[in-house]
């Protein structure tokens, strides 16, 4: 829909939500020709904050090889009430419905909760914009599908059809608009 809407041509590599920064993720990346460039990052308790942030820069890294002035917007997560706070991993429970795993406080050390991963996606952008990368923005989730819309959420954490199509809506003046990264 936001293909369509922007006039661009999509390629999705999408990972059915596995979005781990993998270094084969952004080798693809790299290894394609775009115009630009849209990341969604997410939560599964794959990473602690120090490895978090370093292989966000590495994944950057990656793709700059080849797209050095590429414009690239990061979309930082939507809402998931059970996670905002509190580390994933966000299992599906026996009532469909997204849960947080509780565990002692010794193995939650370091473990990101959706509030810590957008703080840090949005330190580690200015980071890099401090040192020069024009040509790299982010989106705040939140400002996609927040707290206003949790009723569209059907497990807990995935939109429903309408919720989609409301992230649709609200993407292109973010990304495309007259100041947006992705113009």
């Amino acid at each position: 829909m936001v293909a369509r809407a922007a006039s661009r041509s999509l390629l999705n590599l999408a990972v059915a939500g596995q979005s781990h920064l993998d270094q084969f993720t952004a080798r693809t990346i790299r290894d394609l020709p775009a115009t630009a460039i849209s990341l969604n990052i997410v939560n599964a308790d794959s990473m602690r904050e120090r490895v978090f942030v370093s292989a966000f820069h590495g994944f950057l890294d990656m793709i700059r090889d080849s797209h050095p002035t590429t414009p690239i917007v990061i979309v930082t997560p939507i809402i998931c009430p059970v996670a905002e706070d509190h580390p994933g991993p966000t299992p599906v429970g026996r009532d469909h419905r997204i849960h947080v795993v509780e565990r002692p406080a010794a193995l939650a050390s370091e473990a990101l909760s959706l509030n810590q991963i957008r703080e840090l996606l949005h330190q580690q952008v200015v980071a890099r914009e401090k040192e020069g990368d024009a040509n790299l923005d982010i989106i705040d989730g939140l400002t996609l599908f927040g707290a206003d819309d949790v009723a569209d959420l059907t497990d807990g954490l995935h939109p429903n059809a309408v919720g989609y199509r409301r992230m649709a809506e609200r993407f292109p003046p973010l990304a495309f608009g007259d100041e947006g990264p992705l113009q």
